[in-house]
């Protein structure tokens, strides 16, 4: 998010994440913002597998000098046509641990008496 409140969308390119040893990292995008996000602000990654899990949020609430508390639901914008409309309920793919994995073709065993 930008210091304007904006959302701009962006591509990071493969490779473009570099942790560096201070603990933080450095995103490189394939285009510029149009201004530079503020350090520490918001930001999420999506791509075409895995979608961003979305939430409403229901209340914010100051615990202290630049503290705050968020209480939010997990929020489903089809909820409304499948009432109104009899249209199918639909969940987004918000996570890829529900592909099956490449089977196992090699077992290396060793043993070792003590």
């Amino acid at each position: 998010m930008l210091s304007t409140g904006l959302v701009e969308q962006k591509d990071v390119p493969v490779g473009g994440i570099t942790v560096l040893a201070n603990g933080t990292a450095e995103i490189s995008v394939t285009s510029a913002f149009s201004e530079a996000p503020a350090a520490g602000s918001v930001f999420l990654f999506q791509n075409d597998q895995i979608q961003s899990q979305q939430f409403r949020v229901v209340s914010v609430a100051e615990a202290g000098e630049g503290v705050y508390g968020v209480s939010a639901v997990a929020y489903n914008n089809t909820i409304y046509d499948a009432v109104e409309s009899d249209n199918e309920l639909t969940n987004r793919d918000i996570s890829d641990l529900s592909l099956i994995p490449n089977p196992v073709d090699t077992i290396l065993v060793s043993s070792c008496c003590v």
